[in-house]
């Protein structure tokens, strides 16, 4: 009853899912996704809270369904505070210039629409340092590394010079894609040719890069010849890996 509500995307599944809870029957794992994409596509935020309240206390924040409903209901919510945002600059007639644009890209990517994001970008007529990087930014939290790649020899084209946190972008991009070689070339490149000094972000961002390919024994010898302060940020990175790939691969004592 409460799938078939559910899928006709009627209130009635709310009143009787409360009816099923007050009956003593202890939900399942194929009862509350049920629910929750009902709060999802209706944007009911306070029931979709409470959804996930009801999750935890039972115990189900573990099982991968019921987490993959809550994460897509969440996403879907951002999404939709983004296009109410983004509705309102265009009927205010706000124009999209360095600082608003750069804002509203890094909105859309964070809320899981890369495409809205990157349709944004192309559009801006003036677009700088900070611009080009917020948009690599982008393409590398959605795994877009070659998109990211493209993206900086277009900057490069165009005359601006990367920065610091344009290469930790591109090294977070790489990583997350899975081009050691790429990023790798990055990282000589930023000191060769552009004079950008590694920090321990960068550092973090090639230990993560040799880390999530299996190199661990790259990742542990960069980290002793390195010679700033190493922080929790680039020993998580490692030990990251070291879960990932099994202990026996990384000479880290635990």
């Amino acid at each position: 009853m409460i799938g078939g509500y559910a899928k006709a995307g009627d209130y009635m599944s709310y009143s009787t899912f409360r009816e099923y809870m007050r009956s003593g029957i202890r939900p399942d794992n194929f009862t509350l996704p049920l629910v929750m994409k009902v709060c999802r596509d209706t944007k009911d935020l306070v029931m979709g809270r409470l959804m996930h309240n009801v999750v935890y206390k039972l115990g189900f924040s573990s099982y991968c369904f019921v987490a993959a409903v809550l994460v897509d209901m969440y996403a879907k919510w951002a999404m939709h505070k983004a296009k109410i945002v983004d509705d309102y600059i265009r009927s205010m007639k706000f124009s999209l210039d360095v600082i608003l644009g750069t804002a509203v890209i890094d909105m859309h990517a964070k809320c899981g629409n890369i495409e809205f994001a990157r349709e944004i970008f192309d559009k801006m007529r003036e677009k700088n340092v900070i611009s080009w990087s917020t948009m690599i930014a982008a393409h590398g939290y959605h795994g877009e590394g070659e998109k990211s790649l493209d993206l900086f020899r277009m900057m490069l084209g165009e005359g601006i010079l990367p920065n610091s946190i344009t290469f930790v972008l591109l090294l977070y991009s790489c990583s997350h894609s899975g081009l050691v070689e790429e990023g790798l070339r990055l990282f000589t490149l930023m000191q060769e040719e552009n004079g950008v000094r590694p920090d321990v972000k960068h550092f973090t961002c090639v230990v993560d890069l040799f880390g999530r390919a299996g190199k661990l024994d790259q990742a542990l010898k960069m980290i002793e010849d390195m010679n700033i302060e190493k922080d929790a940020g680039l020993w998580g990175a490692l030990l990251s890996a070291c879960r990932i790939h099994g202990r026996e691969g990384c000479r880290v004592p635990y």
